[in-house]
């Protein structure tokens, strides 16, 4: 049983604690993550937006053996840092994530996070591009669901087709605590056949 609680002891160990993370990922949030790798293995993983790397550490630190792809235009050393402290098969690709996909990523992904530009356009173009590259059975965390005209407007447009087995939504902790001053991070998941 994986606990985020050890995943930022360890963060806070080897000095890569950021005043940020509370903000970049939540607790209840976090969790899920590591109840979901408790569940599942997901030997590729796919991340889009990486900004300071605390999706990118918390997901290494959750399966160091997965080969974990992160697209991003622009570079954080924070991120580089903690690719440096875990280590693990990865691949940073310093672009946008329509340029990665134009490009080929090369591989299906098990588990794919789509957390880059939340403007509804991009967020759309995301998950279309991850339908071409999601593994059979994959699953797709969608974040910050409360960008209503952004990202969220385009989790909510997901229907239930043939690619698409279950969605859920809301989750995260606006779900749970609302009142919360951290408390803003919602997502989606999206469960594909």
């Amino acid at each position: 049983m994986h606990y985020y609680a050890d995943y930022l002891q360890l963060l806070q160990d080897r000095k890569l604690l950021l005043p940020s993370l509370p903000r970049a990922i939540r607790p209840w949030t976090a969790q899920f993550i590591c109840h979901l790798f408790d569940c599942h293995e997901f030997p590729r993983i796919l991340e889009i937006g990486r900004g300071q790397g605390h999706s990118y550490g918390l997901f290494r630190w959750l399966s160091p053996q997965s080969l974990i792809v992160s697209v991003d235009p622009a570079p954080h050393p924070v991120a580089q840092q903690i690719a440096d402290a875990f280590p693990g098969p990865y691949r940073f690709i310093n672009t946008t994530s329509n340029a990665a996909f134009a490009q080929g990523l090369g591989q299906e992904f098990d588990l794919i996070l789509i957390d880059g530009d939340h403007h509804y356009r991009a967020a759309q173009q995301d998950w279309q591009h991850t339908l071409q590259v999601a593994a059979s059975g994959a699953i797709v965390l969608f974040d910050n669901l409360e960008h209503v005209d952004g990202c969220g407007k385009a989790f909510y447009e997901i229907t239930a087709d043939g690619l698409v087995l279950r969605k859920l939504a809301q989750c995260g902790d606006a779900a749970v605590w609302p009142k919360e001053k951290l408390a803003r991070g919602t997502f989606g998941v999206v469960l594909l056949r």
